[in-house]
């Protein structure tokens, strides 16, 4: 899978349609997210049919409301270090490229 992602108006849909012509782009993605949830849909469940159905989609985002914050590998995990519960150590985060986490409010997470 390509994520592009930015700003509104900072041009990722057309560098996704130019970058990849061969390719569908789902362009807006974060309306597809949002539409999903507010269908009533989990967004872990959304996300992982979504990656199992579309392994080689090319993505285009522009708000990261829909709750896709890329971030370097360890700031994410100074990040869940500092703030998740139960506790964990720094290295106890390492993830492979492309994963992550859904962080939610009360400080629970769980692996993408």
């Amino acid at each position: 899978m390509k994520l592009y992602i930015g700003g509104a108006y900072q041009g990722q849909n057309e560098l996704a349609q130019r970058e990849n012509s061969a390719s569908q782009v789902w362009t807006d993605f974060h309306e597809t997210i949002r539409e999903a949830v507010h269908a009533g849909e989990d967004p872990c469940a959304f996300a992982e049919r979504f990656c199992r159905e579309h392994p080689g989609a090319v993505v285009a985002a522009n708000e990261v409301g829909a709750g896709v914050v890329p971030i370097a590998a360890g700031t994410m995990m100074a990040i869940m270090e500092a703030y998740v519960r139960p506790r964990g150590r720094y290295y106890d985060f390492q993830v492979k490229n492309g994963r992550g986490y859904i962080l939610f409010a009360d400080g629970a997470y769980s692996e993408l």
